[in-house]
């Protein structure tokens, strides 16, 4: 499944080398992030997902898994991110993750270049922890999930 989104992501050239490629992101319109939103979001989304019997899984808050909510700017996101991976990577077998790489949905089609900057501004960012977390995510240690 995750292997399965990287490979949609370096696909469509957004990512090369586990480097978010930010010049084609400035090149994609509304509708074309809104497809990727869509596509991506086919990927994850989980129509059953098995219970988990180990005592040492988790799952991360919104915020502490990298959403967007209560900050918006990338070093925030990362601190709590890089809290959310380390814990991972020392002390449970795995931790869910919200993915929140799809959300854009909310903005719509829109024509302002305001709002269509804000898309590729949160697009690059959500796809620049996606890149920090691809170790983890890979090896199993973290799991994305989006539910229907």
């Amino acid at each position: 499944m995750t292997s399965k989104l990287f490979k949609e992501i370096e696909r469509l050239g957004l990512i090369s080398k586990n480097e978010v490629n930010k010049q084609k992101i400035e090149k994609l319109s509304a509708s074309r992030i809104i497809d990727f939103s869509e596509k991506t979001k086919e990927i994850i989304t989980s129509k059953e997902m098995a219970r988990e019997k180990s005592i040492f899984s988790f799952s991360a808050s919104l915020s502490m898994g990298g959403g967007n909510y209560p900050c918006e700017n990338l070093n925030c996101r990362f601190e709590n991110v890089k809290k959310t991976a380390q814990f991972a990577a020392l002390y449970s077998d795995r931790v869910y993750i919200n993915y929140y790489a799809n959300d854009y949905n909310h903005f719509e089609a829109t024509k302002e270049p305001v709002v269509i900057d804000a898309m590729k501004s949160r697009m690059f960012n959500d796809l620049k922890l996606l890149c920090y977390l691809r170790p983890l995510i890979e090896g199993g240690k973290i799991i994305l999930f989006r539910l229907r």
